[in-house]
């Protein structure tokens, strides 16, 4: 069998691409590149976390704001007869 033959019928050899990738995307980008994209995810991040921050302070001031009873020792129940 003739090398070319052999290589032909081996899936795995010849010219096909690395099964791996160690810096998927990131090829032949710059460092100036890669910095600004990386400080784009970190405001995109920050500005997640800051909505989430303001949506759970929305929904505590709702449940505080909604309760009807009032609380025992505040003063506006009735005072027992004697």
């Amino acid at each position: 069998m003739a090398d070319e033959d052999r290589t032909r019928a081996d899936p795995g050899a010849g010219d096909a691409p690395p099964k791996h990738r160690s810096g998927a995307g990131t090829f032949g980008q710059t460092r100036a590149v890669l910095r600004r994209v990386a400080r784009a995810r970190r405001r995109r991040r920050w500005a997640v976390e800051g909505a989430a921050v303001l949506a759970c302070l929305v929904v505590l001031v709702a449940y505080l704001g909604s309760r009807s009873d009032p609380e025992p020792g505040d003063g506006q129940g009735v005072a027992p007869a004697m």
